[in-house]
């Protein structure tokens, strides 16, 4: 099973209008920042979108993969394989002024600013396997800070950039910024958890994860101490990952499918105690959303 979730994450993240549900728009969705995602319609490159919380004022920003926010909001670090390879970049709000960060010969993606706009971290195959890579905002200073065996991808910061959440393996674990200290927020063998989004006030950590009896992929919130889990979107049958906060911590993005092939993929909001949603996107494969002033 954990085998099957890895596999059907791949194809969301690796292939490559707003429709009220329950609860209506205002219930579901702050007025708060703008909201990127990127669109995969069956074409070689994806392309990266913004769009405001209620799904209004959508509007193409530029080719690209997994877009994370400035902390400031006016700059967009994503992923491309224009040059033949995953490489890291950076693009204004609009998609002008692009810069290559990162020139490897092997894969780098989902990249994620941290909250000072110092460094940014990503995930690499330099050493082989994925792991958790940092550097300046600039490119430089590249260096690894996980070096394990598991596959160590999907970095995200503390609202303070003292540590990082990430998902080693099927497991979600949490670190210092400096990769020390690395503890397993849950042991879970035979489940599989990803995607990891810490909340703007600290106290809990929002990801996607399977538990029985229904074993599908849905979104989950669990404190920084691995206690009390609880699962927001309830939609057996679905397929839901990808959460990201709001700046408020009223709500939080994420992407659904009501099949379990994930080929109709869609952003949607909804409230932080996943009572209310609301879809914002309308096309195949909108994917990673991500959440910003």
């Amino acid at each position: 099973m954990r085998q099957l979730i890895r596999a059907v994450l791949l194809v969301a993240v690796l292939a490559a209008s707003g429709v009220a549900t329950a609860g209506g728009a205002s219930a579901a969705a702050p007025k708060e920042g703008e909201i990127l995602y990127e669109y995969c319609p069956g074409t070689p490159q994806c392309t990266v979108f913004r769009t405001r919380p209620d799904g209004s004022a959508k509007a193409r920003v530029g080719e690209g993969r997994w877009p994370s926010w400035s902390p400031d909001g006016s700059r967009i670090v994503f992923a491309s394989d224009r040059d033949g390879d995953f490489e890291i970049y950076l693009m204004d709000r609009d998609g002008a002024n692009v810069t290559q960060l990162t020139h490897n010969s092997v894969e780098d993606w989902d990249p994620a600013w941290s909250p000072t706009g110092a460094a940014i971290a990503f995930t690499s195959a330099q050493n082989g396997e994925p792991e958790i890579f940092l550097m300046d905002f600039t490119g430089a200073n590249q260096r690894n800070i996980t070096n394990h065996p598991a596959f160590d991808e999907m970095a995200a910061w503390s609202p303070d950039g003292s540590r990082i959440a990430f998902a080693r393996g099927f497991d979600i674990w949490v670190m210092d910024a400096d990769g020390n200290n690395a503890t397993a927020l849950m042991s879970t063998p035979s489940l599989a958890e990803a995607a990891p989004d810490w909340s703007p006030n600290g106290r809990e950590i929002a990801f996607c994860g399977q538990r029985p009896p229904t074993y599908d992929l849905e979104v989950y919130v669990i404190r920084p101490d691995g206690s009390h889990e609880r699962n927001l979107t309830k939609s057996p049958g679905s397929w839901d990952c990808y959460p990201s906060w709001s700046p408020d911590g009223r709500a939080l993005a994420y992407a659904s499918d009501p099949s379990p092939d994930g080929d109709d993929t869609q952003v949607y909001v909804m409230t932080a105690n996943g009572k209310k949603s609301m879809r914002l996107t309308d096309g195949p494969l909108a994917v990673n959303p991500d959440w910003g002033p």
